[in-house]
């Protein structure tokens, strides 16, 4: 997982419990800019405890575990789904470009 998809968990799990950046960042004890950065994963620098501090908040877990690095099939099977998906994509446009 990297800080996009942290932000962006932390984002999803803010909206389910309708709270703003406002309100969870003053909960957290940090400004509400800062947690938009977060959100939207321009803020590398977020310490572990504020981290820690919002997944409380929020009733997130935060896993730590090895990375696991995907099979050869894994790898293949998505890229054949993104060709298809782009060739699905393509045939659209062009059928629409001929009408």
């Amino acid at each position: 997982m990297n800080i996009i998809e942290i932000g962006a968990q932390i984002r999803a799990a803010r909206k389910k419990n309708k709270l703003t950046q406002s309100e969870l960042a003053k909960l957290v004890g940090m400004s509400r800019s800062r947690l938009s950065l977060l959100e939207t994963g321009d803020a590398f620098e977020i310490g572990l405890q504020k981290i820690l501090r919002i997944c409380m908040v929020l009733k997130l877990e935060l896993n730590i575990a090895p990375l696991r690095v995907p099979t050869w099939e894994e790898l293949n099977k998505e890229h054949e789904e993104r060709v298809s998906k782009g060739l699905e994509e393509t045939s659209k446009i062009l059928k629409t470009i001929q009408s």
